[in-house]
């Protein structure tokens, strides 16, 4: 597991992140909630909130074999914390208390306003091409995100993302493509109705391949 300080592919630049002068504990930073299979790294305590955000990111997004993340989708940091009935809540944490709320041992997951709203999302990330104005995939936009639970919310992001919501875009086809795959014969249509079938497609990507494509296809 990458761990700065140890894996020059890192970076010295993320020496930064950290305040060598006081002792630190570790902690554990997740990609998904507890329920879900995702990308987890051990590290120092970062000195700040905003630290973390950018260890989280960039390590995290390397590990998935990625070039980049929408970035405006709004990550935030989670704290796992127990309430008094036992049961645990990922709670939002105030940056500026940073140093008196994150103590060694804790866990944090990194997450976004659009997977919260959409009640959760995969712990895969996938590239994602669409346009309210264009008929094929060349051309269009491209996001790297963490790709929603369901094919509906993926729509529904996708509308969102490419304002396709102010384009009176009458629906929205899905169609996936494995570009690290030699076998792929290019974009294959996702069925509409595939219901729980999406989280077992996703999973056995994720399990196989370094990469997804998603082209969202208005009409």
């Amino acid at each position: 597991m990458n761990q700065p300080g140890k894996d020059t592919s890192i970076g010295q630049d993320l020496r930064r992140l950290y305040d060598n002068t006081v002792p630190s504990g570790k902690i554990l930073i997740s990609v998904a909630g507890e329920a879900q299979v995702g990308h987890h790294l051990v590290v120092p305590i970062p000195k700040s909130y905003e630290a973390a955000m950018t260890i989280a990111l960039r390590i995290v997004a390397g590990n998935s074999h990625t070039t980049g993340i929408d970035l405006s989708d709004d990550f935030s940091l989670k704290y796992r914390m127990k309430k008094p009935d036992g049961s645990f809540v990922w709670a939002s944490i105030i940056p500026e208390f940073w140093n008196e709320v994150v103590k060694d041992g804790d866990h944090l997951r990194l997450a976004s306003t659009t997977w919260e709203i959409l009640g959760g999302g995969s712990p895969i990330f996938g590239t994602i091409f669409g346009s309210s104005v264009l008929s094929e995939y060349v051309g269009s936009k491209k996001i790297v995100v963490l790709l929603p639970e369901t094919y509906q919310h993926t729509q529904i992001m996708c509308m969102a993302k490419f304002d396709m919501l102010d384009k009176n875009v009458k629906k929205v086809q899905l169609f996936i493509r494995i570009p690290s795959n030699p076998d792929s014969e290019g974009w294959t249509t996702i069925d509409r109705d595939i219901g729980e079938g999406w989280s077992a497609l996703l999973t056995e990507i994720k399990n196989q391949y370094a990469k997804v494509e998603i082209w969202a296809k208005c009409f």
